[in-house]
């Protein structure tokens, strides 16, 4: 018998109520979706355990997907023979929206990965790059793409692929969320010469550096994390220590914040962290002071109460303000989340694509 992953058995699961919904009766629903009647009671029995999506798409080949910020958009871009399939999906019923393919021809044997992929606050626009090199723009409502003259391969940026911690994955690139800036590490893994390693963030309209800074040699390369609305972008040095900079105006907000494993802005002066000790903290960047949120790794904040912390198997939905309100949704093969700036819309990138609509968050 064939053994289906969670996400498939959501994936029919929804395709049969889906089919019962359009008045299609109880056999053809399951016909349709290629499940037996049997089966299909069996999964429905545990779906409270499933934690239903309110829908599921297929993962994509060596790809990467981005929310709008105003979590209305969810973005997927795919790696293909004959180049890069971009689609824009509505997140309260994943309609497709719009697709179009950036041709650009690979051979059968050549390996090439979709570092990171941005969607602007409306999700008009989208940005991404891949181990190519090149940054691309796609004008949605246009149907354009445009390559920009900035070519981070030659800028010095090693663009091997991306790095991992469980369900957390990073490039040494990220694109800011208004699109205009690009971040980028320099001189990763010499191991035969531990030199400097240098974060540069340029300006995308003209390629000007309007930030700089040289850190003690890093083999891998650590978290590049933009600030949603404010002109900051976060990292880790050699020790794993925070350091923030605002890069408009070329100065450090934090110096030497804690120790972390991974990082997330929250709201405008508040970064979530998840410490050496298995907790999720929340830091102040301002008073520079953290406190504890819950036992949990993986964390990923929104500017509402609400955040995520995501393990391999298991992604729980938490509060900020009140540390035991949790809801557990049993996954497997988590390779990231994404959560909306709002804390509505949740994204689980596995073998397939899912996204809940989890209403908006409460406090007590």
């Amino acid at each position: 018998m064939a053994k289906y992953t969670i996400a498939e058995m959501c994936q029919k699961i929804l395709a049969v109520q889906a089919a019962l919904r359009e008045k299609k009766s109880a056999a053809e629903a399951y016909k349709s979706a290629g499940v037996t009647s049997a089966t299909y009671k069996r999964w429905l029995s545990a779906s409270p355990k499933l934690s239903l999506p309110s829908f599921v798409l297929d993962a994509p080949h060596n790809g990467d997907v981005a929310l709008s910020r105003d979590g209305k958009w969810l973005v997927v871009v795919a790696d293909t023979v004959e180049g890069f399939t971009l689609s824009r999906f509505d997140t309260t019923h994943g309609a497709l929206d719009a697709t179009t393919l950036v041709r650009a021809p690979r051979g059968g044997s050549d390996w090439r990965e979709v570092l990171c992929v941005t969607a602007n606050a409306d999700g008009a626009r989208v940005m991404f790059v891949a181990t190519d090199g090149a940054l691309h723009e796609w004008d949605v409502a246009r149907n354009e793409v445009r390559v920009r003259s900035i070519d981070l391969r030659g800028r010095g940026a090693s663009l091997d692929g991306k790095s991992s911690s469980g369900p957390r994955r990073w490039a040494n690139v990220a694109i800011s969320p208004d699109l205009a800036h690009v971040a980028f590490w320099a001189d990763i893994g010499k191991m035969s010469d531990a030199g400097p390693s240098y974060l540069h963030v340029l300006r995308v309209e003209d390629a000007t550096e309007v930030l700089r800074r040289e850190f003690a040699s890093l083999f891998i390369p650590a978290q590049i994390v933009f600030h949603p609305t404010q002109p900051r972008v976060a990292v880790r040095d050699t020790n794993n220590i925070v350091h923030v900079f605002d890069y408009t105006l070329d100065r450090s907000v934090v110096e030497r914040g804690p120790q972390v494993h991974g990082l997330s802005f929250a709201d405008d002066d508040t970064m979530l962290y998840d410490d050496w000790y298995g907790y999720t903290q929340e830091f102040d960047l301002t008073t520079g002071e953290s406190r504890k949120l819950s036992k949990a790794w993986g964390s990923i904040a929104s500017a509402s109460d609400r955040f995520v912390t995501a393990e391999e198997k298991l992604v729980t939905v938490r509060s900020r303000s009140n540390a035991k309100r949790a809801r557990a949704i049993p996954f497997e093969g988590v390779r990231g989340c994404l959560l909306s700036r709002d804390g509505e819309r949740l994204v689980i990138v596995a073998d397939k694509v899912c996204l809940w609509n989890l209403g908006a968050p409460t406090s007590d």
